[in-house]
């Protein structure tokens, strides 16, 4: 497959959103909040939080949210 502009856009913005990820990771971790307790805090389901941090799921609202609760 060639790479063409679009492809190159796409793979950049998921690897962006990865990094993003990765860092709500990070920050729960370092702070040892809970899976449960951010599903809570954000009104989300605990499989949606355990989706999302195993990369199954890029959710813009969670990573806004974990921004939020972690002053980031």
């Amino acid at each position: 497959m060639t790479e063409t502009p679009q492809n190159t856009n796409k793979a950049e913005y998921e690897a962006n959103v990865l990094m993003e990820i990765q860092e709500c990771i990070y920050l729960r971790n370092r702070t040892k909040v809970s899976q449960e307790k951010i599903s809570e805090l954000l009104g989300v389901s605990l499989k949606t939080v355990q989706r999302f941090e195993n990369y199954k799921s890029m959710n813009n609202y969670l990573i806004w949210g974990y921004k939020k609760i972690f002053k980031q």
